[in-house]
Order: structure tokens, then sequence, then C-alpha cells
């Protein structure tokens, strides 16, 4: 393994670290969570209130945005061009498919 990606968060970047801690690390932003918007600063421990959106998030993810983020189109686009970067010879030697990370 030459190239070790990780999200920009910060349990993803510790994670990488101890599993391959002689390895430089290259952040990318596009395989981050989805962005929640407003709902990120929401606690933890408790739901956002029930909503439309929440609703909506519940019965057909694909047609809503979180308010203040973005929709499961664009952040699912985000991940499919960073796997896109991904070269083929890594692809061969994980076993991975492009084409079923990448399809809807």
């Amino acid at each position: 393994m030459q190239r070790v990606f990780t999200s920009p968060l910060n349990r993803a970047r510790q994670t990488a670290a101890i599993v391959f801690p002689d390895r430089a690390l290259e952040v990318d932003e596009r395989i981050n969570n989805i962005d929640l918007g407003v709902w990120s600063a929401w606690p933890r421990r408790r739901s956002p209130p029930a909503n439309r959106t929440l609703e909506q998030w519940r019965r057909a993810p694909e047609h809503m945005r979180f308010p203040g983020g973005e929709t499961l189109e664009t952040f699912t686009a985000a991940v499919a061009q960073f796997l896109l970067r991904v070269p083929a010879a890594a692809e061969e030697r994980l076993g991975w498919s492009r084409t079923a990370r990448c399809s809807k």
C-alpha cells in the first residue's frame, strides 16, 4: 500500500494514523460525512425536532436537502469523484469495483 486517504474528520485521521503509523496521510474533503448543515450543531444525544425535513429524509432521502447542508446526491457525487481518483492498480490489489461503488 503506497497511499493512505482519510477524511478530514479528527476521528478518521486519528484512526488512520494508528493503523498506518509509517505512512503519510492524504486528507480529502470528498470523503467526509454528509453535510448536515444546521443539524450538525444539534446535540448528539437528542434527535432534531420532528419536522417536514426529517420526515422527508425518512421517506425519500434522495429528494431532500439538510437545512443549510447538502443533498444526498451532492454527497454521493463527491465520494464518486474521489473514488475515480483511486488508481486502477490499487483497485485491483484491494479487489474493489469502481462500477459498484459509483453506481446509483
